[in-house]
């Protein structure tokens, strides 16, 4: 017998019938498909960090909860060390709060469309998944998810905010309308919310105990290959959440990159500045263009559509070595593309193929913005 008898004998359906999240990633010039900081961490840095790691003993097991770097992402954030769980990534974290909230199939709420990982968790975790549907303009249906939030069959209302990969945003009163009225928690998940104008829901923490926020490295502060994230919450909800997680989970490279990350602030705000100043400039381009638009956002990436299909479209960029983002199946996405914001270089490059793009299909002459 080969390993699929095992497997279907042994294996729970739910994670057979999973799929693999892993976006391709064909050779390309200008990588702009997966929403990552553009610069790396500079050389002194990554030196300064080395060092630090070196003089460390190598042969113990880490402190499990990175109290160096817990305790300046409280300070940070103005909580205590005790409303910090530390993850191997914030998905690590995401996983197991969706873990802890699918009792007896209890149901996970979230938008449509938005991060992949929250349906793939649910499912695997045997939950019974929901999603609310954004309106045709992007923003959040905040009726329905008030009404759908407030279900006694609701153990976790997801909210992504800003959210992944519509770039749309909902405001702390309207969080804390669907906390208030929900008797499940409230999970926002803030990747992006660097490169937003909104305030974190972290301020929400202390009026609505069932608010959880979790937050990354791997965006802002561009340490993607490090896998460093963290969550806020209530003292005695981390405590809980604390016992899902592997032990020893965060290493003593990302202890100590992290820490001195958070003391980079000034380089973060100048990054982030940078940022959202070439995301105006790709969004005016764009709808300069007869038969191109692109959609507001308050991240670093942004939807887009042009007068092909989008398979099109992905293609003729990855043939001038731009790479940008096919999106799942759904109504809302139909015919939309997800562009990364990558450096002003790399932005150049992807006008370039824009422009090329539309003069093959014939739209009208233009000035390059």
């Amino acid at each position: 017998m080969g390993a699929d008898y095992y497997l279907k004998k042994n294996f729970r359906p739910e994670v057979l019938a999973a799929r693999i999240y892993a976006p391709p990633r064909p050779a390309c010039k200008v990588k702009l498909n997966q929403n990552e900081l553009p610069w790396d961490v500079d050389s002194e840095t990554k030196r300064a960090i080395v060092e630090r790691v070196v003089v460390r003993d190598w042969r113990r097991y880490p402190c499990g909860e990175a109290p160096g770097l817990k305790n300046r992402i409280a300070e940070r954030l103005g909580l205590v060390p005790e409303n910090i769980l530390m993850g191997n990534g914030s998905n690590e974290l995401i996983g197991a709060i969706i873990y802890a909230s699918s009792k007896n199939g209890s149901r996970i709420l979230a938008m449509r469309p938005s991060f992949g990982l929250y349906s793939q968790y649910a499912d695997v975790f045997g939950a019974n998944f929901c999603e609310v549907e954004f309106r045709e303009d992007l923003t959040f249906p905040l009726e329905e998810l008030l009404i759908e939030a407030a279900g006694p069959e609701t153990g976790l209302t997801i909210i992504c905010n800003p959210n992944n990969p519509t770039g749309s945003v909902m405001g702390l009163s309207d969080i804390g309308k669907i906390a208030g009225n929900s008797d499940g928690l409230v999970l926002v998940d803030e990747a992006y919310v660097d490169f937003s104008e909104r305030r974190s829901a972290v301020a929400l923490l202390r009026k609505y105990p069932n608010v959880i926020v979790t937050r990354t490295f791997s965006k802002a502060f561009g340490m993607a290959g490090l896998r460093i994230g963290y969550m806020a919450g209530a003292v005695r909800i981390v405590a809980e959440l604390k016992k899902i997680l592997p032990p020893y989970n965060i290493d003593i490279f990302a202890e100590e990159a992290g820490t001195m990350a958070i003391g980079q602030g000034a380089q973060l705000a100048e990054r982030v500045r940078i940022v959202k100043s070439e995301r105006t400039r790709l969004y005016d381009a764009v709808n300069a263009l007869p038969g191109w638009r692109a959609w507001p956002s308050e991240a670093n990436f942004m939807l887009f559509e042009g007068p092909r299909d989008p398979e099109n479209l992905f293609q003729e960029f990855l043939g001038r070595g731009v790479l940008l983002r096919k999106l799942a199946p759904c109504r809302i996405l139909a015919g939309k593309l997800r562009i990364s914001v990558g450096s002003p270089c790399e932005n150049d490059l992807l006008l370039e193929a824009l422009y090329e793009i539309d003069k093959i299909y014939g739209a009208t002459r233009y000035e390059k913005i």
